[in-house]
């Protein structure tokens, strides 16, 4: 048997426990074949779930320690791991969540978004940030078409549910809230700052400005969106007042034209 073809056994063996491999390994004085093989593949299912774990504690603690590891082996069986990185092992695991029968699926499936998107901030690339000076040395004339580009981990994430303060209880082992189900999604900012991710709930308005700047719109054109809630001075203040603050909050990124 060639080795391509041992390669190709070993790997069905690890995925689906197909055992025509066992046959081709020797018995060991202490161990059979097929328990010799069987520790390399709870080694690989034992990994992957220390992997969703760390990714997803706060939907461990949501669900509780035995059905999440269910939902880890049934999620590793359909989602072989197919990269030598497992960094990005777990993405997929709000969609697999989809087609569950939990109770509060929907719930279940917020919260993996939510901690995904806590996880891709802290590993979005970095770019140079946007600072107060900058935006001092603009002439009055370049603000209208002022084009605000933002920092690579910033995401806006809509909740139904009490999410984010749950995942908070779950982290610092607190007693858990009830789960709480809102008429309306709200919005929460997802950004990294300092080496860290973080979040904060966003207004309509100030969700309105960060979705205009995910499409490029203009600061005018913003600006004139804004009018909708507030008058065209409230707009104008209001949006001077997010700028200073979220440059602080390192929000922005220098490519601001």
């Amino acid at each position: 048997m060639s080795l391509a073809n041992v390669q190709q056994q070993f790997f069905n063996f690890i995925l689906t426990a197909e055992s025509s491999i066992v046959s081709d390994i020797a018995n060991s004085s202490q161990l059979s074949a097929q328990a010799s093989l069987e520790i390399y593949r709870q080694a690989y299912y034992g990994r992957l779930m220390e992997v969703l774990t760390e990714d997803y504690s706060g939907l461990c603690g949501l669900m509780g320690e035995q059905a999440f590891q269910q939902l880890c082996r049934d999620f590793i069986d359909n989602y072989p791991s197919t990269h030598f990185s497992l960094r990005y092992y777990g993405e997929l695991l709000a969609k697999f969540l989809t087609h569950t029968h939990h109770k509060q699926r929907e719930l279940f499936v917020e919260m993996a978004n939510f901690e995904w998107a806590l996880t891709m901030a802290f590993d979005a690339a970095d770019r140079p940030l946007l600072t107060l000076v900058e935006l001092k040395k603009l002439s009055s004339a370049a603000w209208p078409q002022l084009h605000l580009a933002l920092h690579p981990s910033v995401q806006v994430i809509n909740c139904r549910w009490n999410t984010p303060q749950l995942w908070q209880a779950v982290i610092d082992k607190q007693h858990l809230p009830e789960f709480k189900k809102q008429d309306a999604p709200q919005a929460w900012l997802v950004w990294r700052k300092d080496f860290a991710s973080y979040y904060r709930p966003l207004s309509v308005p100030e969700n309105y400005i960060i979705v205009g700047c995910q499409e490029n719109k203009s600061f005018a054109e913003i600006c004139e969106g804004l009018c909708k809630w507030m008058t065209e001075t409230e707009a104008a203040q209001f949006i001077s007042q997010c700028l200073r603050d979220w440059v602080v909050e390192e929000i922005f990124v220098t490519n601001v034209l």
